[in-house]
């Protein structure tokens, strides 16, 4: 198997950046054609990861804060961490 070069793998987030990757499908379309296997068992294009954040402005306070979530199968999500900005 070849190995991503460091501006390939560069190339691969940034097209990631524009447009996610759909499925195990669209993401090998997206490889480099130098990739010929990869070990699709330890490989996903989902995430059970979500990071939120807000801000909060009045008169001249103002508050903000960011948050990871992790989804489970409940209904609401984990609260991994979260810290004021």
């Amino acid at each position: 198997m070849a190995e991503l070069s460091l501006d390939q793998a560069r190339s691969l987030v940034a097209g990631r950046n524009r447009q996610h990757f759909k499925d195990l499908a669209d993401f090998r379309a997206r490889l480099p054609k130098t990739v010929t296997q990869m070990n699709e068992t330890i490989l996903s294009v989902d995430s059970r990861y979500f990071l939120a954040s807000g801000h909060a402005r009045f008169g001249r306070a103002r508050v903000g804060y960011a948050a990871l979530l992790e989804r489970e199968t409940t209904a609401w999500p984990k609260l991994v961490w979260q810290k004021n900005i």
